[in-house]
């Protein structure tokens, strides 16, 4: 599948490809798609577990637009947020307690998601230079949240 959106004079080509069969998630099987936009970057998105129990595993237009949201957003908290920041506003422990030490040390599970946000976030900034909220704004304007 693939889709254009032109937003704030940008024209933006998304492209789904490599759908693959995963279970990354905790819940379930799942459907992976790997996501192209504009020939210069792409990411990995996860459609849902009830996607995979009725057999859809193509994305439809809505879909990729959807995924591309998901990208902007991650791509500004990386942008904008310090891993202390990320964790307060996700509910995220910043530090956990061993339970065979007794000492805190970071939580690697908060890490890893707050990793991903800011490769994001180094992706977004080699596909344009627009303002991110400036998009996100623009595509809810248009209905897709």
């Amino acid at each position: 599948m693939k889709t254009q959106i032109n937003l704030l004079g940008t024209t933006f080509v998304i492209a789904s490809f490599n759908t693959v069969e995963s279970n990354e998630m905790l819940n379930g099987y799942h459907y992976k798609h790997t996501i192209k936009v504009n020939n210069k970057i792409q990411f990995t998105y996860h459609t849902s577990i009830n996607d995979y129990q009725n057999g859809i595993s193509e994305m439809s237009v809505q879909d990729l637009l959807f995924a591309f949201r998901c990208f902007i957003q991650d791509s500004q908290i990386g942008l904008e947020s310090s891993f202390s920041e990320f964790c307060s506003e996700f509910g995220y422990e910043e530090f956990i307690e061993s339970p065979e030490t007794l000492k805190l040390s970071v939580n690697m599970e908060a890490k890893k998601i707050y990793n991903k946000c800011v490769r994001s976030a180094k992706s977004y900034e080699k596909l344009t230079s627009l303002d991110a909220y400036d998009i996100l704004d623009e595509l809810s304007e248009r209905g897709i949240e």
